[in-house]
């Protein structure tokens, strides 16, 4: 799969974007227990949107993973898609600013009829094209298949999971679990895998 070793992952720099990166799916987690509490809620934060807010930052952050990950096949596929899913994810935090900043319930009504009778927007930007960051990430973890299981099978497990909730059965408190089992298993593939190649280093150098 011609996978690459990450030779800096020692540095200060590297280890700041894997901090990034944990930071974003800390946001991430808490944009989505914002947006369970239900649209009257989320309507009604000031003085501004924190939820989305949170999405948005923790969406960008996300790109930090494609510099901090091996390099592999994997990397490179995952990374292109999980671009794709942080556009989307900043184009429907743009709409969502927008629908937060009616103060009239007819006004947002009438916002949300025409939104989501437009499928050139409302389908790449509010139906599918956000849930590509989770399927990009999740993609870039199959290099971590045999090095890191763990990580791995709990971050296409979240991904799966937060697809159910937030595509099939539309409940917001899976999609929330579905975000922890994501986000803890990109976390064990973030540091884990520094143990394990610890491991191997020192094996190597006793001649195991």
């Amino acid at each position: 799969m011609g996978i690459k070793n990450d030779n800096t992952k020692n540095e200060p720099a590297h280890d700041r974007r894997k901090f990034l990166c944990a930071t974003g799916l800390l946001l991430l987690i808490a944009g989505q227990v914002i947006l369970s509490k239900g649209p009257d809620f989320v309507s009604g934060q000031r003085p501004i949107d924190y939820a989305h807010w949170f999405l948005l930052t923790g969406a960008v952050s996300m790109l930090s993973f494609s510099s901090v990950l091996t390099k592999s096949t994997f990397h490179f596929i995952g990374t292109i898609i999980t671009v794709i899913g942080v556009t989307a994810v900043i184009g429907m935090c743009t709409i969502d600013f927008m629908i937060w900043s009616f103060n009239a319930e007819n006004s947002r009504n009438e916002f949300l009829t025409q939104l989501f009778n437009t499928p050139s927007v409302s389908i790449p930007f509010i139906k599918v094209g956000p849930s590509f960051l989770y399927v990009g990430l999740a993609i870039q973890s199959f290099s971590y298949l045999r090095t890191n299981f763990p990580g791995f099978i709990l971050t296409v497990s979240g991904t799966i999971i937060i697809g159910i909730g937030q595509l099939i059965i539309h409940q917001r408190m899976v999609v929330v679990l579905g975000h922890i089992v994501f986000a803890t298993g990109l976390v064990l593939v973030l540091y884990l895998k520094i143990k394990i190649c610890n491991v191997r280093e020192e094996r190597h150098e006793k001649g195991f």
